[in-house]
């Protein structure tokens, strides 16, 4: 019996592995019903999750840690969902609960590592990270990827005077994005000709990505060079502007339902947001249904905005990701509220949809402005084209993820409520 019982749960694990949910859930049920196991029960879960179904995959864990309140797998599994859902503070309480019991887990403290630094807390995460590092005997390759790519983004974060500690980590990084995230930030501190030589290098991989079309068309217009970036070289013409209607599924009751949801999710520091609050997670993987169906109407609109530019031999339309999902968050800006300028690095397609706009007639107050200059990118005194798009409650913008925005700061006595979303390509 236990033989059968291990290639049961063997052929389960590899059906998992193969993608088809629809057959994995159903064969999970039966194992569980068969034999209570612990490895049957947690794919269960993530096949849930995988599915898009992330408030059956929580309930899942939360009801089998009543039993088990110690099991390493369902915490850190439970504590990753509460990741995706914004609730920082819970996952913080799993990943705690889980390193008790196993205080070796490489993943578990990354994780906990990124906690600390989601809530701006980066003394402690640099002290886990750092700490992990001081063994590398017990790392594997991607954990060393892993944990130098977090500790270089926890020393960007901190500022100019952490730049070369960054790029030392980012260097020692072979995750997705970290050589761009390295030549930005030499192209930020360095000299042209360093910058030249490092582009260099980046260039012979092929990489195409929304950063590094950034840094290629600002150092294209700094330097008066050839714009060589590979994902969209004149990225303000892929801009649309439009109105969501009734007839499109969206409508008052449908806003007053999502304004009303959204007080679920947690906040995040955000510092480039002022006088304002961001949710954490992806709204998307709610269960509420009134953001299932605004994501429904965002997928339409994504798949007319390709429809629109389908005929661009742009990389950025012409190698749309094969695998992608759709991530979203809230923005709240009170009176004075106002985004500094920043581009989604880790987006592919971004836009914006505005919930709730008050706004004095005439006034370009809480407007969405796009430019090519970046955000504390040295510029030389050089001039970089910018459009400003008059937004309205109702409207929707989508851009290229490469494209810096920033908004005009609301008047007194007026608010602004926006959904933004990224197309995230997935590995």
């Amino acid at each position: 019996m236990d033989k059968e019982r291990q290639e049961e749960i063997d052929s389960l694990q590899a059906l998992y592995y193969e993608g088809d949910m629809a057959v994995v859930i159903p064969k999970a049920q039966e194992l569980v019903r068969q034999y209570q196991s612990a490895t049957a029960i947690n794919i269960l879960a993530l096949a849930h999750k995988r599915q898009g179904n992330i408030d059956q995959a929580r309930q899942i864990f939360e009801q089998v840690l009543l039993d088990n309140p110690t099991n390493v797998l369902f915490l850190g599994n439970l504590g990753n969902i509460y990741i995706d859902m914004g609730k920082l503070d819970k996952a913080e309480e799993c990943y705690v609960k889980a390193l008790e019991e196993d205080p070796s887990s490489i993943g578990l403290s990354v994780s906990l590592a990124n906690v600390y630094s989601l809530t701006a807390r980066p003394s402690r995460a640099l002290k886990i990270l750092h700490q992990m590092l001081s063994h590398k005997d017990r790392l594997t390759d991607k954990d060393l990827d892993d944990i130098n790519f977090k500790i270089a983004e926890i020393y960007r974060d901190a500022g100019s005077d952490f730049y070369d500690k960054a790029i030392e980590h980012y260097s020692r990084s072979r995750k997705r994005l970290s050589s761009t995230l390295w030549l930005e930030l030499i192209y930020r501190s360095k000299d042209q000709e360093t910058f030249r030589y490092s582009e260099e290098k980046v260039l012979k991989t092929g990489e195409v990505n929304p950063l590094l079309a950034a840094v290629q068309t600002h150092a294209s217009i700094r330097y008066k060079i050839p714009d060589r970036n590979l994902f969209s070289r004149d990225p303000l013409s892929y801009i649309k502007l439009s109105k969501l209607s009734p007839d499109e599924g969206f409508n008052d009751d449908l806003v007053d339902k999502l304004l009303k949801s959204s007080k679920d999710f947690d906040a995040r520091p955000q510092e480039l947001l002022k006088h304002g609050s961001q949710t954490s997670g992806n709204i998307f993987l709610s269960s509420d249904p009134a953001f299932m169906t605004l994501k429904t109407i965002i997928l339409r609109k994504i798949e007319e905005y390709r429809s629109n530019f389908s005929g661009s031999t742009d990389g950025f339309i012409s190698n749309w990701p094969n695998n992608s999902e759709l991530h979203g968050w809230i923005v709240d800006m009170k009176d004075g509220g106002f985004l500094k300028p920043h581009m989604h690095k880790l987006g592919w397609l971004s836009g914006s949809l505005y919930l709730s706009l008050k706004k004095i007639p005439g006034s370009n107050s809480g407007n969405i402005i796009f430019d090519l200059k970046g955000a504390s990118y040295p510029s030389n005194s050089k001039d970089f084209p910018s459009i400003e798009c008059n937004i309205t409650q109702g409207d929707i913008v989508m851009f290229p993820s490469s494209i810096f925005h920033y908004t005009i700061a609301s008047e007194a006595n007026e608010g602004r409520i926006s959904l933004a979303f990224d197309v995230k390509p997935v590995d």
